[in-house]
């Protein structure tokens, strides 16, 4: 090494260490309290470059705001500020917000959003059997209950009807009526695992079994289709007699037949529907779109075509129902929709893949070891590799 080189790195050294020593030099005390040059010099650094001022404050303007400052905490603190109720819910409130940015994952909150909104416009029909299983449930239940639905799919994938299969075997309350038929639903109508089962499978297609909150299920896709958005229409209704049920079926036709000649539905719905909730209304109920009614009604709702048409009388299991069109919403551009899922994708069942793809995004920083052997202890956990979503919800 040459001795000029020498020389060079000699002063680089010095200099260094000088500045070092220097921040270590006290700045000012207050009331015995040591204040060191090292913390005046980094608030000063941190603020010349973000602070924009019409006219900018030199080295001693920043050094008696410094002071000041001090002073000012100091005096916080000989009056207890610090330990007041309002200053510490402040304080946790200013600690959560700067804690936020380090717990998200914009890039898989995004992609989650515009998931919802291929989700949104897209409409799904599906059938489900449902083995319930508490949470909590010990491994021989989850056991148990992982068997039982697998043998509920194995009889469907040798060619017995789902509807009958449902029957036998689903605990959802509501099979005996409707067969596990769901009907049409998109994004968010169901818990997220649920959703991502009946959106992955094809048409005709039976899901794996996968767990959710309420036990372990299957779906069978019926359709696919795209959302006809949202719909507002006001109706009457006319209940059915429970002691002559020809007087409800005269009474909806005699309706029907005035506002074939002309009468006024709003009028006639307040002076004859039983809904007595939208009857003071006219009739008007709130917009609402798929999955939301009894299919019966939601069926004639859709089939509505313009703007002022309304339905022949048709039953339903409230009695007897006549519906008018008053306006058809279709489904807004994902611009527009953008802020209103992004709130639902954090708050739902969501907002926990969100977590877990952050943990995963750390975890490339760090060395993760898996021991995939371990897995043979829970022999319901089945396809490990392949079936992401049943180890998420295990």
């Amino acid at each position: 090494m040459s001795v000029k080189k020498v020389i060079i790195l000699l002063v680089v050294f010095i200099s260094t260490l000088a500045k070092a020593q220097d921040q270590e030099k006290v700045l000012f005390s207050i009331d015995g309290q040591d204040i060191y040059n090292a913390e005046f010099i980094r608030v000063f650094e941190k603020n010349k470059d973000i602070v924009v001022e019409e006219e900018p404050k030199d080295f001693d303007d920043y050094l008696d705001l410094f002071i000041d400052f001090k002073l000012k905490v100091k005096q916080a603190r000989d009056l207890h500020l610090d330990t007041s109720s309002t200053y510490i819910s402040e304080l946790k409130k200013y600690r959560e917000q700067l804690v936020q940015p380090y717990l998200q994952n914009p890039e898989a909150t995004e992609r989650l959003v515009k998931e919802a909104y291929d989700r949104t416009i897209t409409e799904v029909n599906a059938s489900h059997i449902l083995i319930r299983l508490e949470a909590d449930a010990l491994p021989k239940d989850t056991l148990a209950a992982y068997e039982r639905i697998l043998e509920a799919r194995n009889k469907i994938m040798e060619g017995a009807a789902f509807d009958s299969i449902a029957r036998l075997y689903s605990e959802d309350p509501s099979v005996q009526m409707n067969n596990g038929s769901l009907g049409y639903f998109s994004a968010f109508a169901m818990v997220y695992a649920f959703e991502n089962a009946a959106y992955n499978t094809k048409i005709g297609g039976v899901s794996a079994p996968f767990r959710t909150q309420f036990g372990y299920h299957i779906v069978k896709v019926n359709d696919k289709r795209d959302s006809p958005g949202e719909v507002q229409v006001a109706h009457i209704m006319v209940k059915n007699d429970t002691v002559d049920a020809l007087l409800a079926k005269e009474k909806i036709d005699d309706i029907y037949n005035k506002l074939l000649q002309g009468d006024d539905f709003s009028k006639i719905a307040r002076e004859h529907s039983d809904d007595l909730s939208s009857a003071q209304k006219g009739g008007v109920l709130p917009k609402f779109g798929t999955g939301r009614m009894i299919k019966a009604f939601e069926d004639v709702a859709f089939q509505l075509e313009n703007v002022g048409d309304f339905s022949a009388p048709f039953a339903s299991s409230y009695g007897w129902h006549i519906l008018k069109l008053l306006k058809k919403y279709p489904v807004p551009s994902y611009v527009e929709l953008h802020s209103k899922l992004e709130s639902k994708v954090k708050s739902g069942s969501r907002s926990s893949y969100v977590e877990r793809s952050l943990a995963q995004k750390i975890a490339l920083n760090y060395t993760l070891i898996m021991h995939k052997d371990k897995l043979q202890l829970f022999p319901y956990i089945k396809d490990f590799e392949n079936n992401q979503d049943t180890l998420l919800v295990v």
